[in-house]
């Protein structure tokens, strides 16, 4: 029945876990395991050192419920974690050259990404309803303010940050040919909207177009801050804080948006064929695209209104170019030094 209404292939689902189980076992211990064994674990380091054993059960509780996404190990690690097991599900695939054998196979491209993605979000749903439980039956027995309530509200809101990140870094792999392109490209799409939007304002505003406090110019900075809400707090980050309710509401939507964008993205791009489409699969040129559009808008940020358009275009052009150029002579030497 799950199979029939999700396009779901059962054999699909129990390949994923046989072949990343000892992953999934490693962030399982990670993640979960480390977090509800983590003060038994200090409190028998201690009392070896000669120290009185304590467990702060109570801080533990009081640490995760009531601060930020950063500050605990399991939203620190989960965030990592997600952002990680986003990237290699499909990534392994590509750059072991299984996949092609995987689709030789009597199964559809579709089929293989809705497994791969329907496996690594079960992975994190299960760390966060476990030690949602583990919470649960400690705020039954010790003296704390929070109840099953504020337990349950604090696992929608991590879920929803860990979903959210899977699912940004997961279709980011779906259009690159190797694990370091789709890394690079998924912490774009989640860091990087705000500088490229204010980059662009000035930009513009060093062509004379637009006026930074007024209309356009206003408009821009105005998404730019939006975004970098999105990234920094929304989404979690490492030190962020966890998203209201009503942005959980937000990311869930987007989670079901990224994943049948995910699955058109991988139908339509065999990138296990020809992993140079669009430079996604060569590493080398994704990161000079990146040191050259870097240093790009530093310089529109730097030099905006200080010069007339032509110079302003030209001092952008060359400082986009030189990098770019610079990095990947870099790169080839030191290819060629230790080839």
């Amino acid at each position: 029945m799950f199979s029939r209404v999700f396009g779901l292939h059962p054999m699909l689902a129990l390949k994923e876990l046989h072949q990343h189980q000892l992953k999934f076992v490693i962030y399982t211990l990670l993640l979960s395991g480390m977090y509800i064994a983590g003060p038994f674990l200090v409190a028998g380091l201690n009392a070896r050192a000669g120290q009185p054993w304590k467990i702060d059960l109570v801080g533990l509780v009081h640490s995760t419920i009531g601060s930020d996404a950063g500050t605990t190990g399991f939203g620190f690690l989960g965030w990592m974690i997600a952002f990680v097991l986003g990237i290699f599900l499909l990534s392994d695939e590509k750059q072991s050259g299984t996949l092609e054998f995987l689709l030789a196979t009597p199964v559809t491209r579709r089929q293989v990404v809705k497994a791969k993605y329907v496996t690594g979000m079960t992975v994190l749903v299960l760390n966060g309803l476990a030690v949602a439980v583990y919470l649960s039956g400690l705020v039954q027995f010790i003296s704390t303010p929070y109840t099953l309530f504020d337990v349950w509200v604090w696992c929608a809101r991590q879920a929803a940050v860990l979903a959210a990140v899977f699912s940004i870094s997961f279709a980011a792999s779906t259009v690159a040919g190797n694990a370091v392109s789709a890394g690079i490209i998924s912490a774009g799409l989640i860091f990087g909207p705000a500088p490229v939007l204010l980059g662009f304002r000035n930009f513009l505003y060093g062509l004379g177009l637009i006026r930074p406090e007024y209309g356009l110019g206003r408009v821009l900075e105005r998404i730019a801050y939006a975004a970098d809400t999105l990234g920094s707090v929304v989404l979690g980050g490492p030190h962020a804080a966890l998203p209201s309710l009503p942005a959980c509401f937000l990311l869930a939507l987007l989670c079901v948006g990224l994943y049948y964008l995910s699955v058109w993205l991988f139908d339509r791009s065999p990138l296990e064929r020809n992993g140079q489409i669009l430079v996604f699969g060569d590493t080398a040129r994704v990161l000079q695209l990146v040191v050259g559009a870097a240093a790009a808008l530093w310089t529109a940020s730097a030099a905006a209104g200080n010069t007339g358009p032509l110079g302003f275009v030209l001092l952008v052009g060359i400082s986009f170019f030189v990098p770019y150029l610079l990095y990947g002579a870099g790169l080839k030497f030191v290819k060629l030094l230790f080839s």
